[in-house]
């Protein structure tokens, strides 16, 4: 009897496990879900003053959203050589230039990305097209021995203002950021302490707004909450860390609609604004 009831296990066992490896099994065409490219601000200028020594001038950080793969039936697709291209044009990109290839979902864009790609300083205004391409390749997922399939996805396309030296109109030049307030509680995770470290880059040298490393302490209003007040001054990258070796890039150039009360994950370094 023992020996029918262990059978009937391991039969159970098998048809369950057959049932997993159906409803696991990919179906259908791969499904592409784009990058979406994103822009702080939709123009630059590549000299503050005319006349001036040039320098290789930060302009902007340029991100994207992660491209998605699936099959039909929602099954991930499993890509191989992922990485992203950020192109420039002039004309509906019909002679595209690549301005970066990476991994990463952001580009940086300096002056001499642009100068480069112009054959050298603009005289006057130009409109830059601006798209990113995720170029991947999907490994054979079955028992049959398959070729990789290259393919590639492309974003919205942007267009940037390139100006050769800041513009003198109050209608073209960037707006005064004002500081960012941000308040913050941490509702997972262990950190005794949180300090705030902030670097930037561009012409000038890198501004420590908060002091060397580990920066300034943030101390809690006696309820759990930090509170966090970003200057204006652009770029700037904000990091948080314990004092103690562990560190959480926290926020790029944050905009008043980035203000506000967040909750966060140490631990998984995430945050959610409330």
């Amino acid at each position: 009897m023992k020996k029918v009831y262990f059978l009937g296990l391991v039969a159970a066992l098998l048809a369950f496990t057959a049932c997993e490896k159906n409803e696991r099994k990919p179906e259908g065409n791969i499904r592409v879900v784009a990058p979406v490219l994103n822009m702080a601000q939709s123009s630059v200028w590549l000299r503050d003053t005319a006349g001036e020594t040039f320098i290789n001038k930060f302009l902007m950080r340029i991100n994207w959203t992660e491209a998605r793969f699936t099959y039909e039936n929602g099954v991930p697709a499993g890509t191989v050589t992922l990485r992203y291209v950020l192109e420039a044009d002039v004309n509906d990109f019909t002679n595209p230039v690549t301005v970066k290839q990476t991994q990463s979902l952001f580009a940086d864009l300096f002056s001499e990305n642009l100068i480069t790609w112009f054959g050298g300083e603009p005289d006057t205004s130009r409109y830059v097209l601006l798209r990113v391409k995720a170029i991947y390749g999907f490994a054979a997922n079955t028992s049959n021995t398959e070729d990789r399939l290259i393919c590639e996805a492309v974003s919205n396309t942007l267009v940037l203002k390139v100006d050769p030296i800041k513009p003198v109109d109050p209608e073209d030049t960037v707006p005064e950021i004002p500081e960012v307030n941000i308040r913050f509680k941490q509702v997972t995770g262990n950190w005794a302490n949180f300090f705030a470290y902030s670097w930037s880059t561009g012409a000038a040298d890198n501004i420590e707004e908060f002091g060397g490393w580990p920066g300034k302490k943030l101390n809690t209003d006696g309820e759990g909450w930090y509170l966090l007040t970003i200057p204006g001054s652009r770029p700037i990258h904000i990091i948080l860390n314990n004092g103690s070796g562990s560190q959480w890039d926290f926020i790029d150039d944050p905009t008043i609609d980035d203000a506000g009360d967040y909750e966060i994950d140490t631990d998984a370094r995430t945050k959610n604004k409330l």
